[in-house]
């Protein structure tokens, strides 16, 4: 295809912003103003779907996984619950706007369902953080707070436990 110069005047602000864009393999305006014109076309012909709404809370999520982890690599550290939860926020945010478009309007039944997909996903979240917690191997920043939710998240179950020997 052809390719033709394009020239315009833009603020600042916008300049930083598209220079500031996470974009594989770009090494400039021109690289990233063709990204963002792709991505535009993706939107028109695949609508808001699960993968479109994933790429877009990644590439939100993306400067600030990279900030992290060079810092973790400057300082020696590295947390594997941050990371994880870095890569868990971009699909529960993906799985939010999919269904809530998806599902509207939101109808009782539609409500249960959307209820359902967060939880099971935050119950995924936990239980990944849970399972790390029991891993010597466990690599965190500080791990006192692991200590923290761990024993806060196994007073609760007692008590659910407590509760439901009272009532059932």
């Amino acid at each position: 295809m052809a390719k033709v110069s394009l020239g315009g005047r833009v603020d600042q602000e916008d300049y930083d912003y598209v220079m500031g864009l996470n974009v594989p393999g770009a090494k400039g305006v021109s690289d990233r103003l063709r990204w963002l014109i792709q991505q535009s076309r993706n939107k028109e012909v695949i609508g808001s779907d699960f993968q479109t709404y994933l790429d877009s809370s990644e590439q939100k999520v993306a400067p600030l996984r990279s900030t992290i982890r060079a810092a973790e690599h400057a300082n020696d550290m590295h947390s594997e619950a941050l990371l994880y939860m870095l890569d868990w926020l971009p699909e529960m945010a993906a799985y939010m706007m999919t269904e809530t478009e998806r599902l509207a309007p939101l109808n009782d039944r539609q409500l249960l369902k959307l209820e359902s997909g967060f939880m099971h996903r935050a119950s995924r979240l936990m239980n990944t953080i849970l399972r790390m917690s029991v891993t010597k191997q466990f690599m965190a920043y500080d791990d006192q707070w692991m200590h923290e939710f761990v024993d806060s998240t196994t007073q609760l179950i007692s008590m659910k436990q407590d509760k439901d020997n009272k009532h059932g």
